[in-house]
C-alpha cells in the first residue's frame, strides 16, 4: 500500500478490485512484476501486496521480479529475498526477459 504512509489509506475494501485486476491479467495473458522497491522506499512491503500476489498466483498469472532501480546501487536490490517471498505465496517459477524480447521461465530455487 504505497500511499498509506502518506495518510492516503483506502477507505473501501480493495478485494473486489484486486479480483478484477487478477481476472484481467489472466484473461489478457499478462505477467505481473513483483517489485522490491517498497522496502527501499519505506513502505515495508513488496509491490503488489501479499494478498494481491496470492490472488495472482492462484489464478496462474506469471510474475517477473524487479527492483525498480534507477541508479546502479538499486539494480537487483533485494531480488533474492523477493524470490523467497514469491515462493512463500506459491510461485515456483518467475519469468525473466531475454535480450531478443522473449521471456524465459526460471525455477525458484529454495
Amino acid at each position: 500500500m504505497r500511499f498509506v504512509n502518506d495518510g492516503l489509506a483506502p477507505t473501501i475494501d480493495l478485494a473486489p478490485l484486486w479480483d478484477e485486476m487478477v481476472a484481467c491479467a489472466h484473461d489478457t495473458g499478462k505477467r505481473v512484476e513483483l517489485s522490491t522497491a517498497g522496502w527501499r522506499k519505506g513502505v515495508g512491503d513488496y509491490y503488489p501486496a501479499r494478498g494481491l500476489l496470492e490472488r495472482f498466483c492462484h489464478a496462474g498469472v506469471p510474475i517477473t521480479v524487479g527492483s525498480d532501480g534507477h541508479v546502479p546501487g538499486d539494480l537487483c536490490w533485494g531480488i533474492e529475498r523477493a524470490y523467497d517471498h514469491a515462493a512463500s505465496v506459491g510461485y515456483r517459477t518467475v519469468e525473466v526477459p531475454r535480450a531478443d524480447g522473449s521471456w524465459e521461465q526460471m525455477e525458484i530455487v529454495a
